[in-house]
């Protein structure tokens, strides 16, 4: 309800149980609302909501849009999320649900990653959803995306954590990518703490990050900046008791200082997910996959070429200069749609970007 945050309403639930009385029955008393804490700005929000639909009428639609939702308090509400200082009191749903995550593990970073930013991401998400975990991230571009890919690609469940409503996606160019992952049940699930209606936000943005440390065990940061949504995740995953883990960079990386300020300040130095494992306590924390390195990705053992190893060959590939589809399929023995498709995804992520008949690594790589 717009005007309604999370201290606003904190302070509701507060006035209704020291009167003992329901929520339901304070929305219908307007002459409380001062006395229970509401501004006359809040007030008149909550007024004109009311004149234009009920409570019941509201629900329906949510349920014709395919939206679940659930409370703080109810038995399908997550119980890592219930565990923070301030949970969400209400989760708008799209997806399977309520999702079972054994051993959920949120993997963050910028919007903007580097090739090896990338190989990173890849690497750390197919060793962790082979382990059993669930990925949890904020399905925004980049490092988010990424993970939720690559755990859908390995068959693994994801959690894309919101900061709007489901009609107000941000960027609104998102819309159809964003309709294209929530058809993949029962993997992939969406939340949102806010109504359909709500845009996005910088404060909103800001709020869903503590959904996305307090849904899981451990977080994982893939490259941030210095001053990032990435580091406000990590720092309020420490701020729970989870587990905080970076993968360092090269020192001439722009996310250098980022992640190393989180190794300085405590965080796991990540190469490999078989020790972020080991301190979790899961399994004996073997080296799934080899080690990461900096500028190339160590061989996987006893394993054959994934659809991520493809992409990977194809980038290396463009290093020299812009090629064509064709051209890219006689050297790889690739079919022309295998590559279009690869090339598609890779476009999707901001990795390539196309000029006529010709593919190049784009410039934010």
């Amino acid at each position: 309800m717009p005007g309604i945050g999370w201290r606003s309403f904190a302070g509701l639930l507060a006035y209704a149980r020291r009167h003992r009385t329901s929520l339901r029955r304070l929305w219908s008393r307007p002459g409380r609302w001062e006395a229970a804490g509401l501004t006359a700005s809040q007030q008149a929000a909550v007024k004109t909501w009311q004149s234009s639909q009920s409570i019941d009428d509201y629900w329906q639609q949510l349920e014709a849009a395919d939206i679940t939702v659930t409370c703080l308090g109810s038995s399908d509400y997550p119980p890592l999320l219930a565990e923070i200082d301030d949970p969400p009191w209400v989760l708008f749903i799209k997806g399977e649900w309520p999702i079972k995550l054994s051993l959920p593990i949120a993997v963050v970073g910028t919007r903007r990653p580097t090739l090896y930013g990338r190989q990173a991401a890849v690497r750390l998400v197919t060793e962790l959803v082979a382990a059993g975990a669930g990925i949890v991230s904020g399905f925004m571009f980049g490092i988010d995306v990424l993970a939720h890919q690559t755990a859908l690609r390995q068959r693994g469940r994801t959690v894309g954590v919101l900061g709007y409503g489901f009609d107000r996606v941000y960027p609104p160019s998102f819309s159809r990518v964003l309709a294209e992952y929530a058809d993949q049940r029962p993997n992939m699930t969406f939340i949102s703490e806010y109504a359909p209606f709500v845009p996005a936000r910088r404060y909103t943005f800001r709020q869903r990050n503590r959904i996305i440390a307090g849904l899981s065990l451990a977080t994982l940061v893939v490259e941030a900046g210095v001053r990032s949504g990435t580091q406000i995740t990590a720092r309020l995953a420490g701020q729970y008791g989870r587990e905080v883990a970076a993968v360092p960079s090269p020192i001439t990386s722009p996310y250098c200082a980022g992640t190393a300020n989180l190794i300085n300040q405590g965080a796991l130095l990540t190469e490999d997910a078989g020790r972020l494992l080991t301190e979790l306590g899961v399994g004996s924390g073997r080296r799934l996959t080899g080690s990461l390195v900096f500028g190339e990705r160590a061989e996987a053992d006893e394993q054959s070429a994934g659809p991520e190893e493809v992409s990977l060959d194809l980038i290396r590939l463009f290093q020299d200069g812009p090629l064509t589809s064709e051209y890219l399929s006689a050297i790889t023995n690739l079919s022309i749609t295998q590559v279009n498709v690869e090339l598609t995804r890779l476009e999707l992520l901001g990795v390539v970007t196309r000029q006529g008949s010709c593919w190049s690594l784009s410039t934010r790589s």
